[in-house]
């Protein structure tokens, strides 16, 4: 859940990537399915060093995220964490952290693959990979440090039917 919380994505854009999907010298990740079409997905360096702790602890999978079922992941984490959140929530949750720190509205929206198709103005305004990278940084920083008043993290699990 953390991943989806500092990244902004969409859950599917997110759970369906595989290690060959990412680039941790240039913090970036490849999207090649989504709503709105292909992208790149840059992102701060925390996330980039839970990729490197997760890659070493893949145990062969091709994955990176080892999530059969997200809602039964989710209903764990509210059993443990006590408040019922959704994927949707954690990327409002970046957009909004976005927001109060001043980020460019283009580069927030190309951040979270939104589409700037319906302003011509905003079609023309392209942020550079270092403007987004820094700004998924900022971001990434900002939500981070409000966390750090609670600690409880909850992992999710692969979900194992009984």
């Amino acid at each position: 859940m953390q991943a989806l919380l500092v990244s902004g994505l969409r859950a599917g854009e997110l759970l369906r990537r595989s290690w060959n999907d990412i680039d941790l010298s240039r913090r970036k990740l490849m999207i090649q399915e989504s709503k709105t079409g292909a992208f790149e997905k840059f992102i701060g360096p925390e996330l980039a060093g839970w990729l490197v702790i997760w890659r070493e602890n893949a145990k062969g999978s091709d994955l990176v995220f080892d999530v059969a079922d997200l809602r039964a992941a989710l209903k764990s984490a509210v059993k443990r964490g006590g408040k019922r959140i959704t994927p949707h929530d954690l990327r409002r949750t970046f957009l909004s952290f976005g927001e109060r720190i001043g980020t460019p509205i283009v580069t927030l929206k190309k951040l979270v693959n939104h589409s700037t198709k319906g302003d011509v103005t905003l079609g023309y305004i392209i942020p550079s990979d270092d403007d987004l990278r820094h700004w998924a940084e900022m971001i990434e920083r900002a939500i981070l440090a409000a966390a750090k008043g609670d600690s409880s993290v909850v992992r999710l699990q692969r979900h194992v039917q009984r």
